[in-house]
């Protein structure tokens, strides 16, 4: 069996770096074309926000309303810009979503104070303590969830989950290079890797 695309070594490792670089600049093009909002219009929707007077306040009500999946409630929390976070195409799974993280947090949950910033807070949830992307942090007095900081961490988290996933692929390549060169194939004298991938 010959599984070829007719690459050495070298320009296969080379195409894998490649789609990996186009990967991220794909994920960095399409950040950077998202709208930006002006320091005014934040300050705007972040009047339109709920506060609290107390982070633990801030999770319990979130988590009320995650439990409820009270999407009106959730967008007052969250903020007006945060509609696309609590609302896709599949509403069937935007629920489920949300009250997974409510069931969570039935299990344990913690506010994490950032060691390096008192006025940060980090809710996490379940008996793995899995930490939510949107901070909680004081502002003016008051309590709320820093939905932009938000955002940047869920990219984060996805550029790094597209990152392992690569390595990942690129580890069964290697495992499946080896299994193939375990035996003798299309007549010839000698174990070599594949040459081409189909």
């Amino acid at each position: 069996m010959n599984i070829g695309l007719g690459l050495t070594s070298s320009s296969k490792f080379s195409s894998v770096i490649a789609t990996i670089i186009i990967c991220a600049l794909f994920v960095g093009v399409s950040h950077a074309a998202s709208p930006k909002k002006s320091d005014a219009a934040a300050t705007a929707d972040s009047k339109k926000q709920k506060e609290f007077s107390s982070a633990k306040e801030a999770a319990d009500t979130l988590l009320h309303a995650a439990e409820a999946f009270d999407v009106a409630a959730l967008e007052e929390i969250l903020g007006s810009d945060a509609t696309d976070l609590i609302k896709s195409a599949d509403p069937v799974a935007d629920k489920k979503r949300a009250t997974d993280f409510a069931a969570k947090s039935k299990e344990k949950m913690s506010l994490d104070v950032d060691p390096k910033n008192p006025k940060r807070t980090i809710l996490a949830v379940g008996n793995d303590a899995f930490p939510l992307a949107i901070p909680i942090v004081q502002r003016r007095g008051k309590w709320m969830f820093d939905t932009k900081a938000g955002r940047d961490e869920m990219l984060m988290r996805r550029i790094g989950a597209n990152e392992l996933d690569a390595i990942e692929i690129c580890r069964g390549f290697v495992e499946a290079q080896h299994e193939y060169a375990q035996e003798k194939h299309d007549d010839s004298q000698v174990n070599q890797y594949a040459q081409r991938i189909i």
